[in-house]
């Protein structure tokens, strides 16, 4: 892992702590209060197979029977940090603005909805998805699923759009959970105010 802060704070050491999980950066100044810095981190997660964080899985396409994978995250209760680098801990909270590559065929389903796509330079078949911010919201609440699943979009009242995705040859057993899934809709929007 990498950070660069302004040379200005002058940092006199970085280290990740495996043991509390966190990655300090001790500088020679203190930070003023209400003053806005930037913190820039390469850093590299990997999806993997422990069905933590941002992990891959499979299913099996009854019609074909090809094994089809897709991507998911499962960050609660402290499993975004597998995924990106954030206070991982439920009583901070941030806006989410995410961006997502995909190959064409699939498609990419996260908290909000894809404000535009466009085609990633020097990558034919690929695309990158971005959406809209959320929500001040804890890291583990957001989520991300990449695959070739298909949504089923229910009626709602008008303002909402409610969703219900599953493999192509499930799609019609799912019309249940789009009945009972979208009656909650009007508590929500009072919650939210939206």
């Amino acid at each position: 892992m990498w950070c660069w802060l302004p040379p200005q704070l002058g940092v006199m050491a970085h280290v990740y702590d495996t043991y509390d999980q966190t990655y300090k950066v001790l500088l020679r100044e203190s930070l003023v209060r209400g003053r806005e810095y930037t913190l820039n981190i390469k850093f590299l997660g990997t999806l993997n197979d422990l069905l933590q964080g941002f992990y891959r899985s499979s299913y099996v396409d009854h019609v074909t029977g090809e094994l089809r994978w897709l991507a998911s995250t499962q960050f609660s209760p402290t499993d975004a940090r597998r995924a990106f680098p954030c206070f991982d801990e439920p009583e901070f909270k941030a806006s989410f603005e995410m961006s997502v590559g995909r190959r064409e065929q699939m498609v990419a389903i996260s908290n909000m909805p894809v404000r535009y796509s466009e085609p990633v330079a020097d990558m034919p078949g690929w695309m990158l998805d971005h959406f809209h911010p959320t929500l001040p919201m804890s890291s583990y609440l957001v989520a991300l699923v990449v695959s070739d699943l298909e949504g089923l979009r229910v009626d709602s009242n008008g303002r909402l759009i409610f969703k219900v995705w599953s493999r192509k040859q499930a799609i019609g057993q799912t019309q249940y959970a789009g009945v009972i899934g979208k009656s909650p809709s009007p508590v929500g929007e009072v919650v939210t105010d939206s």
